[in-house]
């Protein structure tokens, strides 16, 4: 069984729960001071290097929300049929729909800034092919860290 054990610590045990926001800050601040420094450098487009804050910014708060800023359990599962998701919604479960639109919505933001980012080149692809992996990214985290289900439908709907 997969487990990755550096995350067990800030998952099993709420009262170092200081240990996850230190991490979020550190990816977070971290990434923006790499973003300027390569501004600053010539690195990343030459015009102002907001979008790509902006970008970097939504995505530790995608990874707070599915996998920083929730806590290990037991039961955890993958759902590897496709489609499984919405045979529930049309079965009438209310729950499952919403899931579905909160992920659909959740990235949604983020195919937006990538595109901006990235105005001169392809946005469009570059937008799906960074949207996919961070998607199988989350799946993959949520799995090996516990604190989620992977679900083969969540990487289709993000």
């Amino acid at each position: 069984m997969l487990y990755f054990p550096v995350f067990a610590l800030y998952h099993y045990y709420p009262e170092i729960a200081w240990i996850r926001t230190l991490l979020t800050a550190v990816l977070l601040f971290g990434g923006i001071g790499g973003i300027l420094i390569l501004h600053k450098k010539g690195k990343i487009v030459k015009r102002h290097p907001g979008w790509w804050i902006a970008l970097w910014v939504y995505t530790i708060f995608i990874l707070y929300i599915t996998v920083l800023g929730r806590y290990s359990f037991e039961d955890f599962r993958a759902r590897l049929i496709p489609f499984e998701s919405y045979r529930e919604v049309f079965a009438g479960n209310s729950s499952e729909l919403r899931g579905i639109v909160l992920n659909v919505v959740l990235f949604v933001p983020f195919g937006f800034l990538t595109a901006c980012c990235f105005q001169d080149k392809k946005p469009v692809w570059i937008a799906l092919c960074a949207g996919l992996i961070l998607t199988v990214t989350v799946e993959v985290l949520q799995y090996v860290t516990r604190t989620g289900t992977l679900e083969t439908d969540d990487v289709m709907h993000n």
